[in-house]
């Protein structure tokens, strides 16, 4: 009797438990590093213990990870056995199973490799040792053997035929790839068993030639800079110590760099080293050696008109195809010895220099639209700034700490890919066209195409036929539009220098949403281990995006009210053909056949990808763009700009009249950008009447956030004339790594609303006039503190902290013309106060909440005098 979905999945969970501890108990022996003892027996035992331990470990993780590969395939087919309702109720229970299983599987195998390496690694190291303790006992016999001869009989003299003859041990060698933690080992098996035997030095090449393998085997490619602007030549002095150069000597050295007046000397070793032509002719000189020659140079791309002229001159062109960084700087003590002086010119206005290299490639473009559309990467220069700060969150908006300027390296970082873009970013007629902001890495990016296959197969069986009718009838759909394209056949194999990517994607259906009930999301983040994903190797860009803390104040502000947003905001951005490649993914022709290879189809996205870390960059870059350099009303551009919300627009107005012009001027700019301004609706029927038909929303949305208890609190009212009105309230949960007294959590909430005032004031200063700003408390020990500042010390680093910034945002606001004054309120009249105590649906409907205390609706000339304190 066949198992059901249900034993199945129990066999699967507690065979995927079994493996995963399987594979977390291995982590520590992939560790262990084989030791060098004093005693070589001692080792040998040792190795040969480590060695059956090791191989125990592999066959039992190979066992279990087939019984997992079996159990995963037996459920799959089972679950393909059952009815269409019974395979919709146990739809997501199957991918959780079959995704954990999969995982698993991967990391195991991963794990599964690791452990054979380490296996051949010792088998390797106590072979060796077996073998070279072999060869000392035959060379110990063969002494014996002598010392016993009898005293008469003559020893044999070798002649040039029996050196000839001489016959050795049978013995597989190692290869040698050309890694130095393997080199000690090789060397001493080949010493004792090839090169310390009566043998010709011609046979003992012949051996060594036959156990090298890889990089050993031949010279090593490397980048080579010629620069006539150097005297001396240099070389990387990480290429010199990993392959072991031979070093002549030291020499001090005075160098002036390209940009400085100032000299540096330092020593550098004087390294030899031997440069093979493309005849095959050997050079030999001394260079010295540099931590650093240049930063990595991207490649010419030469168009199809200059290929065909190196095609049919029958030119030899120098690799330089990669994006690496020099390693070897040739100057003008060798530079003339390898430039054999001819000059042509391409067809694009590049010149070709000949050198004993090949063809270099020098000069610019005389018309560089002419260029073909083959990819310039965008190579931008990064130290190691991977962990990047996440976007203003809701949590931390309008209230952040005085941080000082950010990274000084993440902000030149950002300036970069900016500048780079607005200097890349073309206007067609159809729209703006972008290239991808890379990384320096990007070349180590996989092609990702066996898991784009995997995940496609998934989807195949997660979804009825209905659905994936559909989401076929989209990417047709988006074939017509132009959104995206197919790879022709004959394209697929061609990618010169190109970046080759295949994105993996799901489906998200949310049938209450009007516009967009189904959406496909590419994930730009999916990578098998140990690589990179699509997004490691791109710059999310800088944040272009207003706080959405002002956004939501502006909003509150004004008397009309008009909300848009943009159709398909990141489709409407247009991608150039040299990145669209590493946009790829993958669908079938027929629903009815697997995924195989003469059913798959291709595709890649000509527009920039939703899901990728840098498309809310690109995005807000293009429309900042485009505003700067187009003639539009400079009001209208400043306010999109502070009210556009990655595709959302929100903004207010103050009458009709103005509201209307808005939605006009912002149709008209949007269209002139290829883009879609739709979903109009407005706070004034008689405004939003005045739409645009096809412009309209069709649906109005109202969303509620409540709030935690138990925290400390702050909230913001804005008056003039005796009305007040809350704008914006700020709750926090206190700390849970310790507990502080009450007095120092108002301390914290005093702060919190100072921050809020400085926010407040940032965002509204365009559209509102701010004259005076009060700050209450109803914590008489915090207003204490805060008025004597110079005792505040006293009281611990937090009270002083926060004592010292709510000084420096008075300071701030002052300077800009603003009475910043301090001042007391009774609990009673604190609305921030049931922030953090809570209220009932029946009292927070006439709270004094929503317009604060009644004393704050008075003037200032009536209020208490406790009420108010100049900072």
């Amino acid at each position: 009797m066949a198992p059901t979905l249900k034993t199945l999945k129990g066999r699967l969970t507690k065979m995927g438990k079994v493996l995963e501890e399987r594979v977390r108990d291995t982590e520590p022996l992939l560790a262990w590093e084989i030791p060098t003892l004093q005693n070589e027996n001692e080792t040998i035992d040792h190795l040969k213990l480590k060695r059956v331990l090791f191989t125990e470990r592999l066959n039992t993780l190979t066992e279990e990870l087939a019984t997992l590969h079996s159990l995963a395939e037996a459920f799959d087919q089972t679950f393909g056995a059952l009815t269409t309702e019974q395979q919709q109720n146990e739809q997501a229970s199957y991918d959780d199973y079959l995704e954990a299983a999969w995982d698993l599987e991967t990391k195991a195998k991963t794990v599964q490799e690791r452990l054979r390496e380490k296996v051949a690694e010792i088998n390797m190291r106590y072979e060796c040792l077996v073998s070279i303790q072999q060869q000392r006992e035959r060379e110990r016999e063969d002494e014996r053997r002598m010392r016993d001869r009898p005293s008469g009989e003559a020893t044999p003299v070798s002649t040039s035929s029996t050196f000839m003859q001489t016959v050795l041990p049978r013995l597989t060698l190692p290869k040698f790839s050309g890694k130095r933690q393997e080199w000690d080992m090789f060397w001493a098996l080949f010493k004792t068993n090839i090169d310390e035997q009566p043998i010709s030095s011609m046979m003992k090449y012949n051996y060594l030639l036959q156990a090298l393998t890889g990089q050993a085997r031949g010279p090593k490619q490397v980048k080579v800079l010629m620069d006539t602007g150097s005297e001396l030549s240099f070389i990387d002095e990480k290429l010199v110590n990993d392959l072991s150069l031979p070093i002549t000597g030291t020499a001090k050295l005075r160098l002036k760099t390209f940009g400085s007046n100032t000299p540096l000397d330092k020593e550098h070793r004087i390294v030899k080293v031997t440069l093979l032509d493309k005849e095959g002719g050997a050079h030999n000189y001394e260079v010295f050696d540099s931590t650093i020659i240049t930063s990595a140079t991207s490649k010419t791309h030469l168009t199809k008109e200059d290929w065909d002229y190196v095609s049919q001159n029958h030119l030899v062109l120098a690799n330089g195809a990669n994006n690496e960084s020099p390693q070897l700087l040739i100057g003008c003590d060798h530079l003339w010895e390898l430039v054999e002086g001819k000059n042509c010119k391409l067809p694009s206005g590049l010149h070709l220099i000949t050198t004993k290299f090949g063809c270099m490639v020098s000069g610019r473009m005389s018309n560089v639209e002419a260029q073909t559309p083959a990819p310039q990467q965008t190579m931008l220069t990064q130290n190691d700034i991977d962990t990047r700060d996440r976007y203003w969150s809701i949590e931390s908006s309008g209230t952040n700490e005085y941080t000082g300027p950010e990274k000084d390296e993440k902000r030149m970082l950002d300036e970069k890919v900016l500048r780079h873009f607005k200097e890349i970013v073309v206007k067609k007629p159809d729209g703006y066209y972008v290239r991808l902001p890379w990384k320096e890495n990007f070349n180590t990016l996989p092609e990702n195409k066996e898991m784009a296959i995997a995940r496609l197969r998934s989807l195949l069986k997660q979804y009825p036929p209905e659905q994936l009718a559909e989401i076929g009838n989209t990417f047709r759909e988006q074939l017509q539009q132009g959104i995206i394209e197919e790879v022709p056949r004959t394209n697929r194999l061609s990618t010169r220098g190109r970046t080759i990517h295949y994105l993996s994607y799901h489906v998200v259906y949310t049938p209450e949403k009007k516009t967009t009930p189904k959406r496909i999301v590419f994930d730009a983040s999916a990578h098998p281990k140990g690589r990179p994903a699509l997004n490691d190797v791109l710059h999310q860009g800088p944040l272009m995006l207003p706080n959405i803390c002002g956004v939501l104040m502006r909003f509150c502000i004004g008397t009309i009210a008009t909300i848009a947003d943009i159709e398909k905001g990141f489709l409407q951005v247009r991608l150039h053909e040299g990145d669209r490649d590493a946009t790829r993914f993958l669908w079938v022709r027929d629903l009815t056949q697997p995924p195989s290879e003469n059913n798959l189809v291709v595709y890649r996205f000509t527009r920039v990808t939703f899901g990728l870390n840098s498309s809310p960059f690109l995005l807000a870059a293009t429309i900042h763009f485009h505003l700067e350099s187009s003639p539009f009303n400079s009001t209208i551009a400043e306010q999109l700009k502070d009210n556009l919300y990655v595709d959302n627009l929100v903004m207010t107005a103050e009458s009709r009249e103005e509201a209307m012009k808005q939605y006009r001027e912002t149709k008209e700019i949007f269209n002139s950008l290829e883009m879609n301004m739709r979903e109009f609706t407005s706070s004034d029927e008689t405004a939003r009447n005045h739409f645009d038909e096809k412009d309209r929303s069709s649906s109005l949305q109202v969303k509620v956030l409540d709030a935690s208890t138990m925290a400390t609190a702050a909230c913001v009212y804005i008056g003039n004339n005796g009305v007040q009105q809350l704008l914006i309230a700020k709750t926090k949960l206190p700390s849970i790594k310790g507990a502080h007294t009450i007095p120092k959590l108002e301390m914290n909430a005093l702060t919190i609303g100072a921050r809020l005032a400085r926010t407040t004031y940032t965002e509204l200063k365009k559209i509102v006039t701010i004259s005076n700003i009060y700050i209450f408390t109803d914590s008489e020990i915090t207003l204490n503190w805060v008025k004597n500042k110079e005792t505040a010390k006293e009281k611990g680093v937090l009270v002083s902290n926060r004592v010292k910034e709510i000084y420096n945002i008075a300071k701030a606001l002052s300077d800009r013309g603003i009475r910043v004054k301090l001042g007391y309120v009774n609990t009673r009249e604190n609305p921030a106060d049931c922030a953090t105590r809570g209220l009932s649906s029946e009292e927070f409907k006439h709270h004094f909440w929503w317009e604060g205390p009644k004393f704050i609706q008075l003037t200032e000339n009536r209020w208490p005098l406790e009420r108010k304190t100049s900072l």
